[in-house]
């Protein structure tokens, strides 16, 4: 007899520990990643000294610039927290040619793309936790809106 009414109380716990952890209110369950991009616009001047626009998570950040000209380098930091992968890519409506290098934070260049195409995209493979820097260039002589598309992979 004393067994049974052991067996049922522990069978009673089990079930309040069950259901406590299924409250509508519980703060243990986790939130998911928004997919909303982060949006930032182009902060001049950027040429020398990079403008940092955040760091990678779960969703994208998204940059609008305008390249003044063909000796205007717009440069734009981010950091990794984490060992992952990435892909950055540039896009334009006009008649200019951009092109998008990807640095690390020693100024490493780790990727270029200059196709002549439009969008440009570089996508790297587990690159390690740090800073990286967006590089835009472009090989014509006309100011040209873009917009930098940073995606976690």
């Amino acid at each position: 007899m004393n067994s049974l009414r052991l067996f049922l109380a522990a069978a009673v716990i089990t079930l309040a520990a069950a259901l406590a952890g299924c409250k509508s209110d519980s703060t243990t369950e986790p939130t998911p990643p928004d997919p909303t991009p982060t949006s930032i616009a182009e902060a001049e001047p950027n040429d020398a000294t990079p403008q940092a626009v955040g760091t990678l998570r779960d969703s994208a950040i998204v940059v609008s610039g305008t390249s003044a000209n063909g000796s205007d380098i717009d440069k734009y930091s981010f950091a990794l927290p984490a060992q992952r992968s990435f892909s950055a890519s540039i896009s334009w409506s006009g008649g200019a040619d951009l092109n998008l290098g990807v640095a690390n934070g020693s100024g490493i260049l780790m990727a270029y793309r200059d196709t002549g195409g439009n969008p440009e995209n570089c996508t790297l493979t587990a690159m390690p936790q740090g800073t990286y820097v967006l590089q835009v260039l472009q090989a014509s002589n006309q100011s040209q809106a873009y917009r930098i598309t940073i995606t976690p992979r």
